[in-house]
Formats: structure tokens, sequence, C-alpha cells
């Protein structure tokens, strides 16, 4: 299994790529989408039963 839905290096990935392509916002922006997209994969996980 090369993605494994429980490993936390896996969330981190994908929320560093998805970071990484909004590198021109404002901190105060980035930090925004981050909480977004960690409460969205948390919801996502929670829902899937992972």
């Amino acid at each position: 299994m090369l993605l494994y839905s429980g490993d936390i290096l896996m969330t981190y990935a994908v929320l560093g790529l998805v970071l990484y392509g909004l590198r021109g916002l404002s901190p105060q922006a980035a930090l925004r989408v981050a909480v977004r997209l960690v409460v969205g994969l948390a919801v996502l996980l929670l829902g899937t039963g992972c």
C-alpha cells in the first residue's frame, strides 16, 4: 500500500503540495487555507471511516 490513509506523512505531503502551490499568499491567508484544508481532510477521513 503506497498511500495508507492513516499515515500522518501522507496528510503532511498532500497539504504541503497544496500550500506550495499557494506560496504567493500572505501569511494570514496561507494560515486560513491551511486550517480549512486540515479540517476538510479530517472531516473527509472521519466520514469515510479511515
